[in-house]
């Protein structure tokens, strides 16, 4: 057999009780069986691991053994599953009405200068006309990509309205709707710079600020919307901050935080 298809070698297959009973070899107490069983038939035991991850001994070496701290306890694994539940639907909650900002701000801005500038390189900004580092295609043919992409999958009314009336070209306004976060976020980074600043004026931020939140904010949005463990969890890419909340200038003494004085008018859900 070719070494590319050779079967990796894995851990061996293990019913729930199986499970259960190698967690308490390894030091967790359990209660009760079924509802240890109950909860396994509700949520993977791989999952729970990511869990259970901080009370697992700490070695020398900076790894983490396999057996647990003593005293560790199924109940407080899953509490913290749970919190981490209701923080996922906490963060999906409040990104929502953001999400739907940006499509109404980057559709009514980009319209002002074309109704078609997502189709048209030369009504963006200079970026979208720019080579990748291989020269083989522009930022804004990669973007074009994705879009068509989603555009295709739609099943939206007004997307079918669109194919039969006007051959499928929908406006900028209507466009953004097709969009996921992602390609909003890759549209307003390939936007002319006059219609990045505009937007992120609205939020008190400068045009490179609001592209990192977009983009910081948009990983949030894929791990709240795809059910990933977001508590005790190392974020590779953080929003920049400006000066005044670095500072901590707009922190305590009665001011507002830096995401109420900065999202809430766009996040609040009320127009």
């Amino acid at each position: 057999m070719p070494q590319s298809l050779a079967t990796p070698q894995v851990n061996q297959f293990k019913t729930h009780s199986e499970q259960i009973a190698l967690l308490r070899e390894r030091g967790m107490l359990i209660e009760s069986d079924s509802k240890a069983c109950r909860l396994l038939d509700q949520v993977n035991y791989y999952r729970l691991s990511g869990y259970w991850y901080s009370w697992r001994k700490l070695l020398k070496t900076g790894e983490r053994a396999d057996s647990f701290i003593a005293g560790t306890t199924l109940a407080d694994v899953v509490a913290v599953y749970m919190f981490d539940c209701k923080l996922r639907e906490a963060v999906f909650t409040c990104l929502a009405p953001i999400e739907l900002s940006v499509r109404s701000m980057l559709g009514h801005e980009l319209g002002r200068i074309d109704p078609f500038s997502h189709l048209h390189p030369d009504s963006l900004g200079s970026l979208a006309r720019a080579s990748d580092c291989e020269g083989s295609s522009s930022g804004h043919q990669k973007w074009l990509e994705r879009y068509e992409k989603e555009l295709r999958a739609s099943r939206e009314d007004f997307v079918d309205h669109h194919k039969k009336k006007y051959g499928g070209k929908l406006p900028i306004w209507a466009a953004v709707e097709v969009m996921d976060w992602g390609s909003l976020t890759h549209l307003y980074k390939l936007a002319p710079i006059g219609v990045r600043d505009t937007i992120a004026a609205r939020v008190d931020l400068n045009a490179t600020q609001l592209g990192s939140w977009l983009k910081a904010l948009n990983i949030l949005r894929n791990y709240s919307s795809h059910h990933a463990r977001m508590f005790n969890r190392v974020y590779a890419i953080k929003p920049w901050l400006p000066r005044k909340a670095r500072t901590g200038h707009d922190c305590g003494h009665g001011k507002p935080d830096f995401w109420s004085a900065n999202f809430d008018p766009i996040s609040s859900g009320s127009p």
